[in-house]
């Protein structure tokens, strides 16, 4: 998927045994996928240095500070999406959506939602497409 480390640290996080990246020939993805298939882990080298790179003390992202569900949130957040919406995708209720941002703002050092978009345009987290309704999209 993409060579951000945010993308690749959190599907590790999230048990995936492999990480390849869009722009990986096409034979490194059948070597991930026989690797995996074997029980091993596959983790490019490029992917793999810049994942030691981001545990080095100082070079931490303050979007690594999120959990998992306030990272979901986040990505909504900045796709344009509306506490309501958001409450509505994830099948939680409005009151704990609000209390997810509220916890993300707090952990960005941010105070509003312009400012937490800013956080995901500085990390190179918003695509260079819009979506059908002109507005930016995360990307994933």
């Amino acid at each position: 998927m993409h060579e951000d480390t945010v993308f690749s640290s959190r599907a590790l996080q999230a048990g995936a045994r492999g990480y390849v990246t869009k722009s990986a020939a096409p034979e490194v993805l059948i070597e991930a996928v026989r690797l995996v298939a074997a029980g091993k882990l596959y983790i490019s080298q490029e992917m793999a240095q810049e994942l030691a790179i981001q545990m080095i003390p100082g070079r931490e992202k303050p979007i690594d500070a999120l959990s998992a569900r306030e990272f979901e949130v986040f990505r909504l957040l900045v796709a344009g999406h509306t506490l309501q919406e958001i409450s509505e995708i994830m099948h939680l209720s409005y009151k704990t959506v609000a209390n997810y941002q509220s916890s993300i703002r707090q952990k960005l050092d941010v105070t509003n939602t312009a400012q937490v978009v800013r956080v995901a345009l500085n990390h190179g987290l918003v695509a260079n497409i819009s979506s059908e309704d002109g507005s930016s999209v995360l990307t994933e």
